[in-house]
């Protein structure tokens, strides 16, 4: 084998590590989420969860690209829950199977609702100007405190306080409208 195929082989490993990973973050703790509130305690959530994503990986070249992971994840989580039931005698208070696909919808709901979310902020922010947008970057993507970005801005705090507060109405307001007109398609 050449270092050039070796190396084409790698690239592709790492693609598609990437593409999982930046699919599963997202939707990590409505998984975890979906597992906990499907068993009768805290037993066995992780080993569940660690099953779900073993199973996940070992047939992602399976899901199909561009439909709902979180529905995907989710449905794979529900046969280990099943399983871990079966295998685990001490499950006693297990839901009926309507339940967990109750349960299921209504975890990948939220999780499709909370995309929709950071969808219509990412939307909102590109909307907005370019200093709002660094006011903001400021103060959100570091450690920088509201007195810090004052004295680095040479503004009062009080200002700061105010200008902070009618940028998150401004894109509360945006986020719903854009919700609601999504809801409308």
């Amino acid at each position: 084998m050449s270092q050039e195929y070796i190396n084409d082989v790698n690239k592709q490993q790492m693609d598609r590590h990437d593409e999982f990973m930046r699919l599963y973050l997202p939707i990590q703790r409505t998984l975890y989420g979906y597992v906990t509130a499907s068993l009768s305690g805290w037993d066995g959530v992780d080993d569940v969860v660690q099953d779900t994503l073993s199973h996940m990986w070992a047939h992602f070249d399976s899901f199909e690209r561009g439909s709902n992971f979180a529905g995907w994840a989710i449905t794979i989580a529900r046969y280990r829950i099943l399983e871990h039931v079966r295998k685990d005698k001490k499950e006693k208070n297990m839901f009926s199977e309507d339940a967990l696909d109750s349960i299921a919808a209504a975890s990948a709901e939220c999780s499709s609702y909370e995309q929709c979310r950071r969808d219509a902020l990412r939307g909102c922010l590109g909307k907005m100007g370019d200093d709002d947008r660094r006011l903001l970057r400021l103060r959100y993507s570091g450690s920088a405190t509201i007195r810090g970005i004052a004295d680095q801005l040479d503004r009062s705090v009080h200002t700061l306080y105010k200008t902070f507060r009618r940028l998150h109405i401004a894109l509360f307001n945006c986020i719903e409208r854009s919700l609601a007109q999504e809801d409308h398609k």
